[in-house]
C-alpha cells in the first residue's frame, strides 16, 4: 500500500507510482475467518521502525501489529512471529483452525516451530493449534478469498479517508497551492488502516470466501449472507466504490482525476515479499 498516493493521473497507471509516494509504502497482511465474525489485527510492515510523527505517546499496537525491516516486506522471520502469535491465541482458546494462504516464499516457518506435512495433495505446516494450507502456485487470484474483494474493499475505505483528509486540507488552505505535496501522517495511516479493516462487512467476507469455491456446499447454511446459487462479482463493493468516486470528484482535479477503480488498484502487484528467500 502506498499511503500517500493521490488520485492524479500524474502517477502512471501502468508503472510504479513516482516521487515520494513510491518511497512511502507499507506491506499489509490480513487474516479473517470465513463468516466474517473475526478480523485479526492487520500486520503492517514499514521501512521505518518508529516514524517521527508517532511522537512519544502514539502506540501503533493499539490499532495494528506494527513491524519494520529495510525493505518493508514480509519475510520468514516476521511471518513466523505473526503465525506464532495467532497460534498462541488459539492455544489459549483451545481451538484447532486451518489457515489458507498463498505459496509465497516468505510464508515459511522456523523448522522448529512446525511440522511439514501433505494433506489431500496440498503442502501444509502444522503448529500446535494452527494448520497452514498453501494454495497451489499461480492460483491466488482465483482461490485466495482476500483477493476476491476483501483487500480491494480495505483499500477503498482507506483511500476514501485519505481523499477526505485532502479535501479538508485544501478547503482550510493548509496546503496553499500545492495539493500534490500532501502526505498523510504515519499515525493517521495506522488509524485509517485499522478503521478500514474493521469496516469490511461480514457480507463482503462471506461472499468473497464463497466465490473461491473452496468451501463445502453444505456451509452455505452457515453463512447467512450467501446464496449458494448466486454469482458474486470480484472486487470491492459497488457502494463503497461509488462513495470513493464521489469524494474524488470533490477534489476538482478535472481530467487529471483517476477513476476510483484505478485509484484503488494503482499499487496492486507491487512486491510484498523478500524474493531473495526463494534461493535459500
Amino acid at each position: 500500500l502506498y499511503p500517500a498516493l493521490q488520485p492524479r493521473r500524474t502517477y502512471s497507471e501502468t508503472t510504479l507510482p513516482g516521487g515520494k509516494a513510491a518511497r512511502d509504502r507499507v506491506t499489509v497482511a490480513l487474516l479473517c475467518n470465513a463468516d466474517g465474525s473475526h478480523n485479526f489485527p492487520a500486520f503492517v510492515i514499514s521501512k521505518v521502525r518508529r516514524p517521527r510523527d508517532f511522537g512519544r505517546d502514539f502506540d501503533p499496537e493499539l490499532y495494528v501489529r506494527w513491524r519494520s525491516n529495510r525493505k518493508g516486506w514480509m519475510n520468514s522471520e516476521l511471518f513466523t512471529e505473526w503465525m506464532e502469535g495467532v497460534n498462541a491465541g488459539f492455544f489459549i482458546e483451545g481451538r484447532q483452525v486451518v489457515i489458507l494462504l498463498d505459496n509465497a516464499s516468505s510464508h515459511a516457518l522456523n523448522p522448529q516451530r512446525a511440522i511439514e506435512e501433505e494433506l489431500l495433495g496440498f503442502k501444509t505446516l502444522k503448529m500446535s493449534n494452527v494448520r497452514l494450507i498453501f494454495l497451489p502456485p499461480n492460483t491466488t487470484c482465483f482461490t485466495q478469498p482476500l483477493d476476491q474483494g476483501i483487500i480491494a474493499t480495505v483499500k477503498t475505505h482507506y483511500r476514501k479517508k485519505w481523499v477526505e483528509e485532502l479535501i479538508a486540507l485544501w478547503e482550510t488552505g493548509s496546503l496553499g497551492a500545492r495539493l500534490s505535496s500532501a502526505k498523510p501522517k504515519w499515525r493517521d495511516t495506522v488509524v485509517w488502516l485499522a478503521e478500514a479493516w474493521s469496516s469490511v462487512s461480514a457480507v463482503t467476507v462471506q461472499r468473497c470466501w464463497w466465490r473461491t469455491g473452496c468451501l463445502p456446499a453444505t456451509w452455505a447454511s452457515l453463512l447467512p449472507h450467501v446464496n449458494a446459487t448466486a454469482q458474486y462479482a470480484r472486487g470491492a463493493d459497488a457502494a463503497d466504490m461509488n462513495d470513493l468516486a464521489a469524494a474524488i470528484s470533490r477534489l476538482a482535479l478535472g481530467r487529471r482525476a483517476m477513476r476510483a477503480l484505478d485509484f484503488v488498484t494503482a499499487d496492486d502487484g507491487q512486491p510484498t515479499t523478500d524474493l531473495i528467500e526463494t534461493a535459500a
